[in-house]
């Protein structure tokens, strides 16, 4: 029985000679220049050329290239679209919706090493050289009244794509793959066979597929650097070349009188949902074939800035902080505006990729770009006015907003989805804790609940009784629907003046109910963040250290774990001895049970916190106050979890939201600081290493600005005089 790779080889061989030895093929005559020069007589008709590549049903007429072509006999637009272009028998197409079996998707970098599994690559391009080739015949016969240089830049193309095709099937040939081994997708011919207009078909192949394989050309390059295979290396460095003049006569074709900053905006109007600019580029991204291909700075900056999904319904999100506001009917204020405004981009960081991020005006392009670099965020960022007309007909998953609220069903009934995160209000209400305290105590044994303390509460339903019960002992006065410590006032003694008394009414007035607590000693913010699934189980995230300032309000997140930044009494404290041995797991097991018993008659699912205080009791011992209050939304503590992530492993982090107030200017100090300390990446996948990341435009009108310091930055934004108040603990 004969080899089957050497009878492939052999056939694929007499192929490649039949279509060598015809007497149309330009390789039998002087060398074609590309772009194709058209002429009025002596030559085949660009019309009858087309034809032969759309209807042939072998690849010899495919790949039939003429001495030359003119273009006097046009004829009428095609009519009548084909549903596929027209093919060999046995070289397959996969249907609509069929999943690519196994042995068909483009293999793993360890395998490239097998002269066989570079075959497969080969097949892939070839199939896109092939199919590129057939859309380009199907454009020239759709609009046979499109401009000459159109039509004969085209015409050149399609001379370099038969070349291309014809490379692939000596390489596949040689590597012991016939073209048919491997059934063929047909992504390309279904999103660009009915376009519009000649120029929605440059947007979509010379922009964006073929801008595309200058990044899977190199990358394939790069891979198959190390295996000594010069012959495959030549031809895709032969492609690459080309791709890049084909690339640039694309654009020179499509911008017209564009400026450079208008190219992109119009390159992106001119893709038909699915496809989009992110259908433009592979991993890793060719700045360099860009800049050679004439493609603008602006242009390449967007097209690396842009994550759009490539194909997964995206999830919308959406910064709304003011939820608890939201829910106690009180108007937003100034402040609250400008939180929102100021960290609207803080939803990206917690996204998947190709997620939608909604804001009223989108970060600088600079921002944008170096978030992507960074791996922060790849998301597609949208104006929320013009994000409605945006995805009108695309398929989206869902809203994920900060927190639910009026708001957040709003902008869900206005793009038509359902919303994420728990519904239940009760939960937004401060007072929900207090019977799950006594239920977590209740689940604790002797030696753990000794290290657990919770201070004495007082529910009081209007302002004047909660200063006469401060004034009675307690002295923090907490709205019950608050949020970030904002309406939260101390009494630093037991009595109040009646001017004093005024004064504290009137900052509390409009709430619905108040909490008033002891004062604890505190010694560390802490906060427990975990998710609830569809089915009301609750997983955990990891527990998080973070920073509030006198009155309660948040100024930073670490973003490693909690025990390690704590000081070393604090985390022998977490970390127990003797009998108290792991007393934290335990009793967070016991909390997750508690919570998630009473979650149960609340639907919904998303991001839950739970906010929890290390405190110096009287009598000098530590204890840990377990449910000061819970969120739940999406939380800094939860924002900072996520950013540890992207932080090579054990180098520390702080994400910190800075201020700028009269008279004092942390942000001023940060920018100085994030110019001397520029972000920087190491490692393979490439992960922070050090440096300050901005997370935020510097804007004057700005008050608030997120960032993320890691390593030393981390240690000089903390010893920076004025600029944070943590005080480096």
């Amino acid at each position: 029985m004969e080899d089957v790779p050497t009878v492939r080889r052999e056939r694929t061989a007499q192929r490649l000679l039949r279509i060598r030895s015809a007497k149309t093929l330009g390789a039998a005559g002087p060398a074609i220049p590309s772009p194709f020069s058209l002429g009025h007589h002596g030559g085949m008709e660009l019309r009858l050329y087309a034809e032969e590549i759309l209807f042939g049903r072998d690849i010899e007429t495919k790949l039939r290239r003429p001495r030359a072509l003119v273009d006097t006999a046009r004829g009428p637009a095609l009519d009548r679209l084909p549903v596929l272009p027209a093919r060999p028998a046995g070289l397959r197409f996969l249907d609509e919706g069929e999943s690519r079996p196994r042995e068909a998707r483009f293999p793993a970098r360890g395998l490239l090493a097998r002269d066989r599994d570079r075959g497969r690559v080969m097949h892939f391009f070839a199939n896109h050289e092939l199919l590129a080739l057939e859309l380009m015949a199907l454009t020239l016969l759709r609009f046979p009244e499109a401009e000459p240089e159109f039509r004969r830049v085209l015409a050149g193309v399609m001379i370099d794509e038969q070349k291309h095709l014809e490379l692939y099937l000596g390489r596949m040939a040689a590597l012991g793959c016939d073209l048919g081994d491997l059934p063929c997708g047909r992504f390309f011919w279904e999103r660009l066979k009915d376009v519009p207009t000649p120029r929605h078909f440059l947007a979509g192949m010379s922009l964006g597929f073929e801008q595309a394989n200058l990044d899977f050309a190199a990358h394939y390059l790069d891979l198959l650097a190390g295996h000594e295979d010069q012959d495959t290396l030549a031809v895709l460095r032969s492609v690459h070349d080309d791709e890049i003049r084909h690339v640039r006569r694309g654009l020179d074709l499509f911008r017209g009188e564009l400026a450079d900053e208008a190219l992109f905006p119009a390159f992106r109007a001119h893709l038909s949902f699915p496809l989009g600019p992110q259908h433009a580029r592979g991993r890793p991204f060719s700045r360099g074939a860009r800049e050679a291909a004439g493609l603008p700075r602006c242009f390449i900056d967007e097209m690396e800035a842009d994550g759009a999904s490539r194909g997964r319904p995206p999830r919308l999100r959406l910064m709304n902080p003011a939820v608890e506001d939201e829910r106690a009917n009180r108007p937003p204020t100034e402040l609250t505006r400008r939180i929102e405004d100021d960290l609207a981009l803080l939803p990206a960081l917690v996204a998947e990729a190709g997620d939608v991020v909604l804001l009223a005006r989108r970060p600088s392009r600079a921002r944008r770009l170096e978030l992507a670099r960074l791996g922060l965020a790849s998301v597609e960022w949208l104006d929320l006015e013009e994000a409605p007309r945006q995805l009108a007909g695309r398929p989206l998953a869902d809203l994920a907003a900060f927190g639910r609220s009026p708001r957040s069903a709003a902008t869900a009934r206005v793009f038509g989805v359902t919303e994420k995160g728990l519904d239940a209000e009760d939960l937004f209400d401060k007072r929900f804790v207090l019977p799950l305290r006594e239920r977590l105590l209740d689940r604790l044994d002797p030696v753990d609940r000794a290290r657990v303390a919770f201070p004495a509460t007082r529910v009081c339903l209007d302002p004047a009784e909660a200063i006469a019960a401060a004034a009675a002992g307690g002295f923090v006065i907490k709205p019950a629907l608050g949020a970030a410590g904002r309406g939260q006032l101390r009494l630093r003694r037991a009595s109040a003046s009646p001017a004093e008394a005024a004064g504290l009414a009137a900052r509390l007035a409009g709430g619905r109910a108040f909490l008033v607590e002891d004062w604890l000693a505190r010694e560390a913010d802490l906060s427990w963040h975990l998710d609830r699934d569809a089915e009301g189980r609750l997983g955990a995230r990891g527990l998080v250290r973070f920073h509030n300032d006198g009155h309660g309000q948040f100024l930073a997140a670490e973003t490693a774990r909690a025990e390690t930044t704590l000081p070393r009494e604090l985390q022998r404290f977490l970390k127990g001895e003797g009998p108290a041995t792991g007393w934290l797991d335990r009793l967070l097991g016991a909390l997750r049970s508690v919570l998630e018993e009473s979650l149960r008659p609340y639907p919904g699912e998303g991001p839950l916190g739970i906010d929890m205080m290390i405190h110096r009791a009287a009598d000098g011992g530590l204890r840990l106050q377990p449910l000061v209050e819970i969120n739940a939304r999406l939380s800094m503590g939860r924002i900072a979890l996520e950013l540890g992530r992207r932080l090579r492993r054990g180098r520390p982090g702080l994400f910190a939201i800075l201020r700028r107030d009269r008279g004092h200017d942390e942000i001023a100090g940060a920018l100085e600081l994030a110019r001397r300390r520029p972000a920087r990446l190491r490692g393979e996948p490439a992960l922070l290493e050090d440096g300050i990341v901005l997370l935020g435009d510097d804007l004057p009108e700005r008050r608030f600005l997120p960032l993320l310091a890691v390593g030393e930055a981390r240690r000089e934004l903390l010893a920076w005089p004025g600029l944070i108040s943590v005080g480096g603990r």
